[in-house]
């Protein structure tokens, strides 16, 4: 599982959308350096705001004499280290640790530990990839255990385990999630066809020990057992209504994530759609495009990616606001850990979007002025929405 995994799985659950739709502008784009086997060593996001190419963050990547990720950090476009993760293995288990930065000062923030860390086939990988975005690889493995660094001491956000079926594939995931005084779990469970790919991703909210169903998660593949459609959609049981509220089922929204290849069977497109209520049809809120080139690897061609152009819908750029939303004030701008706001009011929605269109947090907003934690974001480039009755404010920010 991937750090914060919990709050990921939530919010994609939580999928609010943007509205009427118009094509897709160059947001950012993605340039990947290699070494002479074939390791991605540096990868440079260069950020696109009002149509200029910004200077990029660079992450860099080191290996140990095995080829495994030894260590990840970050640089900035101002020269500063941001983010960095160490990676230590011992026999099947495996720890990595996050870091951010506060000027020269290292502060931790996760703690992930993985337990009997399994050989398991990257298309796998790459489909709980999609369950659970994040900065951290994904490890499949018998069983795993997240600590966040809290009034400098680690403390337990969340642990589970993993169950297997005949092939060693994952056919069920238990999580325990901590957050405050809250405690609950999660399971996730996974269904395959005949050629062992896994078509089902089913989540529950355990309620008294019944696994109540929250959302599903369909996949179809092609003729080369490749993805091609990603299907994600609420499926709520009604007792859940008593659990988490009659509301909840107001903020689900369906998503589809679209896949085409090229001749060799690399990804050549991935699409992004998320489903409008109102007109009852699938809109596209971004496309992310991707260029190889070849490269000689133990005297054997391969191809390897060398641009990932990421397009995102016209809607998500700065439009004119209405006039009576126009004294909101947001900073710092760029920002590293704490967004505040000021000039809002009570009773109204705040929704952040990546440049994808996609939604990853939404809150109701109980005061006029407010502080957010972006801190768990990917660095890059934000969509910030404010909906009130008065009038819709939008605005983009920078998290470093």
């Amino acid at each position: 599982m991937k750090t914060k995994c919990i709050i990921s799985i939530l919010l994609i659950i939580c999928l609010h959308t943007l509205q009427a739709q118009t094509p897709n502008s160059l947001s950012a784009i993605n340039v990947f350096t290699y070494n002479s086997k074939g390791n991605v060593i540096e990868k440079d996001y260069y950020p696109i705001n009002n149509g200029q190419q910004e200077d990029p963050d660079k992450t860099y990547t080191l290996y140990d004499n095995n080829d495994k990720v030894k260590l990840q950090f970050t640089i900035n476009s101002f020269g500063d280290t941001i983010q960095k993760s160490t990676y230590d293995y011992q026999g099947y288990i495996i720890m990595v640790t996050d870091y951010t930065y506060y000027a020269s000062n290292m502060v931790p923030v996760n703690k992930t530990m993985y337990y009997g860390v399994k050989e398991t086939q990257k298309g796998m990988i790459d489909i709980l990839s999609l369950m659970f975005p994040g900065p951290i690889p994904l490890y499949i493995c018998d069983s795993f255990q997240i600590d966040t660094w809290t009034s400098n001491a680690w403390g337990q956000y969340m642990k589970g385990y993993y169950t297997f079926n005949e092939q060693d594939n994952p056919s069920n995931v238990l999580a325990n999630v901590s957050m405050g005084q809250s405690n609950f779990d999660l399971q996730f469970t996974f269904t395959y066809d005949n050629t062992y790919n896994c078509t089902n991703i089913s989540t529950f909210f355990v309620y008294q020990s019944v696994p109540l169903s929250l959302m599903k998660t369909d996949i179809q593949y092609n003729a080369n057992n490749k993805p091609t459609e990603v299907h994600i959609y609420p499926d709520i049981n009604p007792l859940l209504k008593t659990v988490i509220g009659d509301s909840f089922d107001d903020f689900l929204v369906e998503q589809k994530i679209l896949y085409t290849y090229n001749s060799r069977n690399d990804i050549l497109n991935i699409k992004y759609l998320s489903y409008d209520t109102t007109s009852l049809t699938f809109y596209e809120t971004g496309v992310s495009r991707y260029t190889y080139k070849s490269m000689i690897v133990n005297s054997t061609e391969i191809y390897v990616v060398d641009t990932i152009f990421e397009f995102t819908n016209a809607l998500t750029d700065i439009k004119s606001n209405s006039p009576c939303v126009e004294h909101i004030n947001i900073y710092p701008n760029p920002v590293k850990e704490t967004i505040n706001i000021q000039g809002i009011t009570s009773g109204s929605t705040l929704m952040i979007y990546d440049m994808k269109g996609i939604a990853i947090s939404r809150q109701l907003l109980d005061k006029d002025n407010i502080s957010i934690p972006v801190q768990e974001l990917a660095k890059g480039l934000y969509v910030l929405k404010i909906s009130h009755e008065e009038g819709v404010f939008v605005t983009k920010f920078i998290k470093e």
